[in-house]
């Protein structure tokens, strides 16, 4: 195969993206995937990650694990083998995961231990998309467009800027950005970046996008290039290069998205097509063939989203967008996208996007990538050539590469997937049969393969004694065969012959090693005899001496080697003796027995230790018997009240003693009496205070809760005290000691009979509620005062102990000086029409109060009459002007004017307007005179009457408002959809704005769905109610839709939950079920109502048939065995209706109720089955077994509970019983209760609750049975 400089230049390149070179800095490395590098999930959220890697050390396992980059960003998964038994220093395998934004993380694994790590962030399963197009598609730099704030948004930032039409660099992933190459020729983050953000944000995994899209191409570019072929541009007078634009698309196709997989093609274009007026049925053929081109050459069948596309300075073509809506349509997995045609209109430069208007742009498109589309659109995921590296003998690497390839080129011109290499670096270019392209790791053959040699390592003795045995270990620690079929280092052999090992190393070439084993042909020595020195059974603590007869050497089973050995612990001693060639004798043994102590009594305190004078603590001990305490005491429990420390002693029936922890006891002294002392007289006057003291200590406990030892007091009371000291212990209450304290007389409360604010011609009286003994804050000592002098005034008063109350409230007095009196001047004449006016102006601009009852300096008078102005200053005090007088004439009464006609008319009618009032001379606002007048134009019309007697002119009439309105424009039609529709849709026709409408079909509404054959116009109203003429007609033409299909079921459509049923549609057309599937036949396993429709050529759809009920009946639950007393077993959680098949150790039993009694002992199993109908009963899962035991003593008869603490008890026979009699004794034998009963079935409740605590029997007899057993009662 010839390669050109371009494609050797792009391939090693790739080939140091997809795997770099193994160096021995990592003991393992990852050399597929690359970081950013986004796999396709599929539509259950879950894409799997290809591995590659090289290792450099043995390992016998490699584990992988993804762990999300951030919380939440995914699911962690646990470790999981990728592969067993790597070969040839090279590893290859997978790993499933959720949709997520991982850290991928390696492991090396040899004899179950991790040797080597490695890890790899930023890998992730989510969305990929190819986008394709013209320029709102491709983009532009400095347009503005937004950059992705999300890690997750990523690309390919390459620019194919040489058109190269049959290959592509390796793929660089990187961080989205605004200024990025989106590889093949996308030019910035564009609207896509934005788009990016909104999916991650929303979906939660990462995004990768591809963008093949060229600014100027039309769709005919794109379908005359799918072979090829060359085209022309319709903007300059020239060709594209030769393939381009669609070569960019099959190329993103065939060497990216064959890798990471894809979702789909976003495909937006159109603008150009407004240009060539494209019609509907030559833009369908057009985008049809260059779909259909790229599913074959893709070799699967790949969504496309298709956007509504066609704005071109300020125009839209309706047959771009029909025949966008009709591939769309009419082409199968294909979506439609969103109407870019609204967004940004107008727009800057006439056709693309900017700034804001990428980010519509997102979001219209994230609109068209919901939920349903992303549930409808079947993801295509990637696939990656794996291999496998083993030692082909001759210092050579077989390299395997595996999948479904058709083409497999190594770089030193080898063919085929295997083949044997010596010393030298390998690569492969891999193709399948569409033409996808992908490119294997780089492969390191070394120059020496061979593994180092082995050797043999012995433990024991050669030749080989009879009955011994000798290990042989290998010096390698992994990877070993032994001749004898085992694969640990170690072996033990007991007879002669030749052991081989053989091991592989790193690369699986191996190496061998062999050893011989001769044997020795005497018989071993005798078995030896034990002598001991002493008993062989003996308290821990104590040994014995124990000596092997004579031989040449000893082997004790301790480990020691000498004759005589001491024996301190538990265990069977074993010896065997040695001759002279080292052979050795069976084992001599005897056992000593090492008592172990009882366990170290355990005493408690009943209560706290350390206690004071008075008190005691109980000590008890664990066991109940054989206890002799330090202070000489036996029993239990003793009690303590003097300090000391104390513990107890038991010794057991092997006389072996324990002691008990020790506790130690404190019994603390009382603290004395304490007494209190005064710093200050114990009588005073409310308010003041006196100090007690109290005889030092730890804590201080006052009568008033007080803590410390000094304490203020401030009310009367008879006060104590007592002390606790560091032990907790508390004294004896001290003496009393009384505090007494005066009451204050109450603070009088002083009044005003006025404000306190006061002019200075005024004065104010003050006085105290205090019926005596005054103290006023001037020095008066009378209960009024009279003031006029500013200040603040308060008073007191003082009882017969000198007490003095609070003091009173505070009264301030303000004394203010008048101001001067004001003035009026006229600022005009002061006789005028009425309606006229004059100004009155007054010399004071603030604190102004005119007669007229306005406040500010300058006044209006309207109205004849005297004004007066009265000015008040700051301090509320007053000046009043004299009076200034006007004079007004009353006007003549307004005129009142009627309109004959209607006031509101549309353009070219009129109204007459005619004044009804008393008067000669009349003048109309319009500049007309007389009574009536004619108008025709839209405006507010008054009129007037004039009184020559005093010159004064009436008010103006009733204003009488004429409108005159214009007609609305002719409206336009816009069309939403295609004008031939199936006969269950309709087409959107919307008239152009106005305020009302009447349509042809006497619809009044904007927009009208027509769903009827024929002619449609319309007719606008403004909101004046004025119509224009009809608009232009628009043609509806209605196809009739296919009839609903048959479904046929395959079997039956009632059966239990894990069974289904086939149902299927016989069509030549699309089936479209009422489950979202679209297959002419479907599975049902869940209950639900089944229905279909068909589309037929014309992209109509049938209605739905009458829907076929399916239903998987809920199985059984599970049913749990317990024990129901002594016989019987019952199902813990029974269902209702349920039969029950019972089993004991795998044989059917005939009872089929919930409850059954259990005869024999074995295991139990139970199965419930509900039966639904004649021909359907559903079974549950056998339940655990239960195995169940006869208990000891019960062989006919069982007694429970035994013992009783309540004296109630229940009897169970172990067959049905008749003619009962049951009889209660006592140890002596005397009866003390006698019960008869009719049967006995089952379990029979006794109530013993009057008979003493004790032992009694119980007997059960009929004139066939007797059997008797012991119950108990004790207390609870």
């Amino acid at each position: 195969m010839k390669f050109s400089k371009a494609y050797l230049f792009y391939f090693v390149n790739f080939l140091l993206w997809l795997f770099l070179p193994l160096t021995i800095v990592a003991q393992i490395s990852i050399t597929f995937p690359s970081s950013r590098i986004v796999f396709q999930r599929d539509n259950a959220g879950n894409g799997t990650i290809p591995i590659t890697g090289q290792y450099a050390q043995s390992i016998d396992r490699v584990e992988a694990r993804v762990v999300p980059m951030v919380g939440g960003q995914g699911e962690q998964t646990d470790w999981r083998t990728i592969q067993e038994n790597p070969q040839g220093g090279f590893y290859s395998g997978s790993i499933s995961v959720r949709g997520g934004w991982y850290e991928l993380q390696i492991r090396g694994m040899a004899n179950g231990n991790v040797v080597t790590t490695t890890e790899l962030q930023r890998v992730g399963v989510g969305e990929v998309f190819v986008v394709a197009g013209q320029s709102n598609a491709q983009g532009f730099f400095n347009y503005g467009a937004p950059s992705p704030g999300d890690d997750r948004v990523n690309c390919v930032n390459y620019y194919n800027g040489t058109h190269q039409n049959n290959s592509l660099p390796a793929p660089s992933f990187v961080k989205m950005s605004d200024n990025s190459n989106i590889s093949p020729r996308g030019l910035s983050s564009w609207c896509w970046g934005r788009l990016g953000d909104i999916l991650t944000n929303r979906l939660n995994v990462p995004v990768l996008f591809y963008n093949a899209g060229w600014e100027g191409t039309a769709s005919k570019n794109w379908s005359e290039t799918v072979d090829g072929g060359t085209t022309s541009s319709i903007y300059i007078n020239d060709t594209y290069p030769p393939g381009q634009p669609y070569a960019n698309l099959r190329l993103a196709l065939n060497y990216y998205a064959s890798l990471t997989g894809v979702r789909a093609v976003l495909w937006h274009q159109g603008e150009a097509d407004n240009i060539l007026n494209t019609n509907a049925n030559l833009y369908v053929s057009n985008l049809q063939t260059v779909i259909n081109k790229s599913r074959q050459h893709f070799g699967k069948n790949v969504g496309w989203v298709v956007a509504r596309v066609s704005h071109y300075k300020g125009k839209n073509s309706q047959e771009v967008i029909n025949g966008q809506n009709q591939t769309v349509f009419n082409t199968s997995a294909a979506y439609f996208g969103p109407n870019t045609d609204e967004v940004q209109i107008p727009r800057p430069d006439g056709a693309h996007l900017q700034n804001g208007g990428l980010s519509d742009a997102a979001n219209v498109w994230a609109n068209s990538l919901d939920n349903n589309f992303f549930n409808n659109c079947s993801p295509q995921t990637g696939t990656y050539p794996s291999f496998s590296v083993r030692c082909a003998g001759g210092n050579q690497l077989n390299i395997n590469v595996q999948g479904p390839f058709v083409s497999v080129q190594w770089n030193n011109g080898t063919v085929g997937a295997s083949a044997n290499f010596g010393p030298g670096t390998y690569q492969a270019t891999v193709r399948d049969a569409s033409g996808n392209t992908y490119f294997t790791p780089s492969i390191t053959v070394p120059n020496d393969l061979q593994s180092a040699p082995v050797s043999i390592a012995v433990d024991g003795k050669v030749p080989l004694c009879q009955g011994s045995s000798i290990g042989l270990t290998s010096s390698s620690s992994i990877d070993n065969n032994w001749s004898t079929g085992a694969t640990s280092q170690r072996i033990d052999v007991s007879s002669g012959g030749t052991y081989t090992v053989t091991t592989r190393n790193l690369y699986g070439c191996s190496s061998a090693a062999s050893f011989t084993v001769s044997t020795v042909n005497s018989p071993p020595p005798a078995k030896p005899t034990i002598n001991a020195s002493g008993a062989l059974t003996f308290c821990q603590g104590g040994s014995v001496s124990l000596t092997a007869s004579g031989a040449n050497e000893y082997r004790w089973s301790n480990g020691e080697r000498g004759q005589t050995i001491a024996a301190r612990t538990s265990g069977i001693y074993e010896v065997r003796v040695l001759d002279s060639q080292g052979c050795t004798s069976e084992p001599a043994s005897v056992v000593v027995v090492v008592n172990t102590p009882p366990a170290a009594p355990s005493i408690s305190a009943s209560g706290n230790t350390s206690f004071c004078e008075g008190g005691e603590v109980t000590l008890s001990s664990n066991y109940s018997a054989g206890n002799v305490w330090s202070s000489g005491e036996q029993g239990t429990s003793i009690k303590v009240a003097t300090s000391g420390t104390y513990n107890v002693r038991f010794r057991d029936n092997n006389g072996c003693d324990a002691i008990s922890n020790s506790i130690k006891v404190t019994a603390n002294p009382l603290p004395a009496k304490p007494v209190i002392t005064a710093e200050r007289p114990l009588t005073f006057c409310e308010g003041d205070s006196t100090v007690l003291t109290s005889t030092n200590s730890a804590q201080y406990n006052w009568s008033n809760g007080a803590r410390s030892r000094r304490i203020s007091i401030l009310q009367a009371g008879t006060f104590t005290v007592s002390i606790t000291d560091a032990n907790g212990c508390s004294s004896s209450v001290s003496e009393p000691v009384t505090i007494k304290t005066n009451p204050l007389p109450t603070a009088p409360t002083i009044s005003a009979d006025r404000t306190p604010t006061i002019c200075e011609n005024e004065v104010i009286t003050l006085t105290s509620s205090a019926q005596a003994g005054y103290i006023w804050s001037n020095g008066q000592n009378t209960r009024n005062v009279t003031v006029n002098l500013t200040g603040r005034y308060s008073a007191r008063t003082v009882d017969a102990n000198q007490c003095q109350s609070p003091s009173s409230n505070v009264i301030a007095v303000t004394v203010n000086r008048l101001p001067d009196k004001p003035t009026i001047t006229a600022l005009g004449a002061t006789t005028f029409c009425a309606g006229g006016q004059v100004q009155l102006m007054t010399n004071y601009n603030t604190g102004i109060s005119w007669s007229n009852f306005q406040t500010t300096q300058t006044v209006t008078a309207t109205t004849g009459g005297d004004y007066r102005v009265r000015y008040r200053d700051g301090n509320n005090c007053e000046a009043i002007s004299d009076p200034f007088k006007v004079t007004v004439h009353p006007l003549p009464t307004a005129p009142s004017v009627i309109s004959e006609r209607p006031t509101t008319f549309c353009l070219f009618d009129n109204t007459v307007l005619t004044i009804t009032s008393a008067g000669s001379s009349f003048k109309w606002s319009t500049g007309d005179e007389g009574r009536s007048i004619k108008t025709y134009s839209a405006g507010s019309v008054t009129a007037t009457v004039y009184d020559p007697t005093t010159g004064c002119t009436s008010p103006s009439s009733n204003p009488i408002k004429i409108t005159v309105n214009p007609l609305p424009e002719k409206p336009t039609i816009n069309v939403t959809g295609s004008t031939t529709i199936c006969a269950d849709k309709s087409v959107t026709l919307t008239a152009s704005q106005a305020a009302g409408y009447q349509w042809s079909n006497s619809a009044t509404t904007q927009s009208i769905n027509a769903n009827v054959a024929g002619n449609y116009t319309v007719a606008a109203k403004n909101e004046f109610g004025c119509s224009s003429s009809a608009s232009d007609p628009i043609t509806v033409r209605v196809i009739q839709l296919p009839n609903p299909p048959s479904v046929i079921a395959e079997g039956r459509t009632t059966f239990c939950e894990g069974e289904q049923v086939g149902l299927r549609v016989e069509s030549p057309y699309q089936v479209i079920w009422n489950t979202g599937e679209t297959t002419s036949r479907i599975i049902a396993k869940q209950s639900g109502n089944y229905a279909a429709s068909i589309r037929d050529e014309s992209g109509c759809q049938s209605p739905y048939t009458g829907a076929v009920r399916v239903e998987a009946k809920t199985l059984p639950a599970t049913p749990v065995i317990q024990k129901s007393g002594i016989y019987a077993l019952q199902v813990s959680n029974p269902a209702e209706g349920a039969t029950y098949a019972w089993t004991n150790n795998g044989q059917a039993l005939s009872e089929t109720a919930a409850t059954i009694r259990a005869t024999q002992a074995g295991s139990y199993t139970v199965i419930s089955s509900i039966k639904h109908s004649t021909t359907l009963t559903c079974t549950s899962k056998a339940s655990a077994a239960y195995e169940f035991v006869l208990e000891s003593g019960n062989a006919r008869i069982g007694i429970f509970p035994n013992p009783s603490t309540d004296g109630n008890v229940t009897i169970e026979a172990l067959e049905n019983l008749s003619d009962v009699t049951i009889i209660v004794y006592d140890q002596t034998g005397r009866t003390l209760m006698t019960k008869t009963f009719a049967s006995l079935v089952g379990q029979q409740k006794l109530d013993l609750s009057d008979l003493p605590y004790g032992t009694y029997h119980i007997k059960v007899r009929t004139p066939t049975f007797n059997e008797s057993q012991k119950i108990v009662l004790s207390q609870p």
